[in-house]
């Protein structure tokens, strides 16, 4: 409904999903879980978006939660973000691992969002 109101400039969509399948230690969910979020929001949701002309999406956890210790945690979280202004980063692959080599990294989520909102790619 937000994204039909002619006001709102800016949606946040968030889905637990992945969380609960880390604290239970399950990969099979973890996985089903990142898929049906790519396949039922994250995918429709970029092809409209790219349809209304200039817009950015960024999807990202709010904090790391690892299989192994079914717990939150503090350290690199994985980031996609495209849109207008956002350049290519050659990344293919979203994990935690890839997130802890990017050269592209946060150490503070606010510097993520001046980069989401600002100047990325400037």
């Amino acid at each position: 409904a937000a994204l039909q109101r002619p006001d709102v400039d800016f949606v946040v969509v968030h889905v637990e999903a992945t969380d609960e399948a880390s604290h239970e230690g399950s990969v099979e969910e973890k996985v089903r879980a990142v898929e049906q979020i790519d396949k039922k929001i994250v995918g429709p949701l970029h092809q409209w978006m790219k349809g209304q002309g200039q817009y950015r999406l960024l999807v990202c956890p709010d904090h790391p939660t690892f299989l192994r210790t079914r717990t939150h945690s503090h350290g690199d979280c994985p980031f996609a973000v495209c849109g207008t202004g956002i350049p290519a980063s050659g990344c293919a692959e979203y994990s935690e691992v890839t997130a802890a080599g990017s050269q592209l990294a946060f150490p503070e989520g606010w510097d993520l969002m001046g980069y989401y909102l600002g100047s990325a790619g400037n």
